[in-house]
């Protein structure tokens, strides 16, 4: 039982607060996509309807969780470290409830397409969606841990899922090029999905980031893009 009479005490009990709502949105955002599947699979209108419906939870959860950040700042003044936590759950909320868009995206696409063939573009979104998983647990699992080394490993499952979008890329352009308007439209509306499912694993590395900030105490940028590495390369 927490001693109230004991700020720090009640403090810590924030904070793990503050984490466990965070861990929340995490699982509401992987059911999301677990959904998605779902609708991919059996051709589901109305499991991909609510997805829909269901972001104005995590989107309120979302606004809970920075309002209990910005109560924690502003009523306890927290130390430097403490500090460092509240930040960066507070990052992290806005990637999770970003890559939780995605997912609305996807559903959107599919309610879009219900009438139409996905069969052809459903098993490479669901692996490109069970990856992004894989992303989104490990990287909560090193804010749980708060292990930089496991946060730097979801860095580099990202560029994972780079090589499978940039892949999927290029077969995609094929078909808008060779085959009928009916079939090229439904192709670019995928490579549409693809590149969110990219953005969303850009997000991912960015709560990772947080999470090495929050151990270290420093800044880091895991995935530079290979324009920029190359920018700072030729300038130093």
């Amino acid at each position: 039982m927490v001693d109230f009479s004991n700020p720090r005490a009640s403090f810590d009990q924030d904070l793990e607060q503050l984490s466990n709502m965070l861990q929340e949105l995490s699982n509401e955002a992987i059911d999301a996509y677990q959904q998605i599947k779902i609708a991919l699979q059996e051709n589901k209108k109305d499991v991909a309807l609510e997805v829909v419906r269901h972001d104005d939870v995590i989107n309120e959860l979302t606004e809970e969780i920075n309002d209990m950040a910005i109560l924690l700042i502003a009523r306890q003044t927290p130390v430097a470290s403490d500090l460092r936590r509240i930040i960066a759950t507070l990052r992290m909320s806005s990637h999770l409830e970003r890559v939780a868009d995605y997912a609305v995206n996807l559903a959107e696409y599919i309610l879009l397409n219900v009438e139409k063939d996905l069969e052809t573009y459903a098993a490479i979104i669901i692996d490109m969606i069970d990856h992004l998983l894989k992303m989104i647990e490990k990287v909560m699992e090193s804010f749980h841990k708060q292990d930089a080394k496991l946060a730097r490993q979801v860095a580099e499952m990202d560029r994972v899922l780079d090589t499978m979008y940039t892949k999927n890329l290029n077969d995609l352009f094929e078909i808008t090029r060779s085959e009928t308007t009916h079939t090229a439209v439904l192709a670019t509306q995928t490579i549409l999905i693809l590149k969110y499912m990219e953005r969303a694993g850009d997000h991912v590395t960015n709560i990772a980031e947080e999470v090495a900030f929050l151990v270290k105490g420093k800044t880091y940028e895991f995935n530079k893009s290979s324009v920029k590495m190359r920018y700072l390369n030729d300038t130093e």
